[in-house]
């Protein structure tokens, strides 16, 4: 998985500017596994991005899908970007050479995706943006250096409480069944949230884990929202009933399954009903390549 780098969004209140660290995704090689929630966890790939926030300027809830996501200029890392070549070609690319260490082949292949980030040490940009301005380049300048704008400063999201989920649902505008998705979609986050500290975690603490009350209402409400039109989603009711400790409705959702393609997976429901296992679980592991 590559470092996360940072993305900017506006408060639909303060209108403060936001930053918000992105992951950025890798390869499947690492193998992965499958949680009873539907999770996939994997070694080479990016966690899946949180969509429920705080603004941490003015404090309100705030749900990534619904914010204005701003452009590169927010973006607060060091760099050039050359958006178009000068007259002066050969002094523009001996410039980024000097300043970026790379070879002429490696300077021609940047050259020609164009726009192309410069990356360089601090006391080299400086130089380099004064000799591609006078090569008639078009470029622009991001970060603190001789040359380059001031460094804005940001406050960051702030990961939303799982208690404080219920905030994202109040006043919701739009169609009935808008309104509807837009509630499975925070509820299950929240639930998924809950989950979280469960994936890997000691058993014996997991199963005399006692729900708070409003966890235990966020999953029962998303009980009630999820459809068992296709075998899927009837798995997550079932894992929400499992984990809820409603054993008859789990085994009513799993077993209309077992002849179908997702067999498999209902007989591993029927055996934590069984054995009365509420606790998350590991359904799948694709070992390493």
């Amino acid at each position: 998985m590559m470092p996360p780098r940072p993305a900017y969004v506006a408060c639909p209140r303060c209108q403060a500017v936001l930053r918000i660290w992105q992951h950025r995704g890798g390869n499947t090689f690492g193998g992965f596994r499958l949680w009873s929630d539907g999770l996939t966890e994997s070694a080479g790939l990016a966690p899946s991005p949180l969509r429920g926030w705080r603004c941490g300027v003015c404090e309100v809830a705030l749900w990534t899908d619904d914010l204005p996501w701003l452009d590169a200029r927010f973006d607060d890392r060091e760099r050039v970007v050359l958006l178009k070549a000068g007259s002066r070609r050969i002094e523009m690319i001996q410039a980024i050479r000097i300043a970026t260490g790379l070879g002429l082949k490696a300077t021609l292949e940047l050259e020609a995706q164009l726009p192309a980030e410069i990356h360089a040490p601090l006391d080299r940009l400086g130089p380099l943006l004064e000799t591609l301005r006078a090569s008639g380049a078009e470029v622009e300048a991001y970060g603190t250096f001789p040359g380059g704008p001031a460094r804005p400063v940001f406050q960051d999201l702030r990961e939303l409480a799982i208690g404080d989920y219920d905030e994202l649902l109040a006043g919701g505008a739009g169609a009935d069944s808008a309104r509807r998705e837009r509630e499975i979609d925070v509820r299950l986050e929240a639930w998924r949230r809950r989950n979280a500290p469960f994936r890997g975690g000691d058993e014996a603490w997991i199963r005399h884990f006692a729900w708070p009350e409003a966890e235990q209402a966020n999953a029962a409400r998303l009980f009630e929202l999820l459809d068992v039109e296709d075998p899927d989603t009837a798995l997550f009711k079932a894992e929400v009933a499992r984990q809820l400790e409603r054993w008859d409705e789990c085994r009513d959702l799993v077993t209309p399954l077992l002849d179908g393609p997702r067999q498999q997976r209902a007989r591993q429901f029927l055996e934590l009903i069984r054995d009365r296992r509420p606790e998350l679980c590991v359904l799948v592991v694709q070992p390493r390549r």
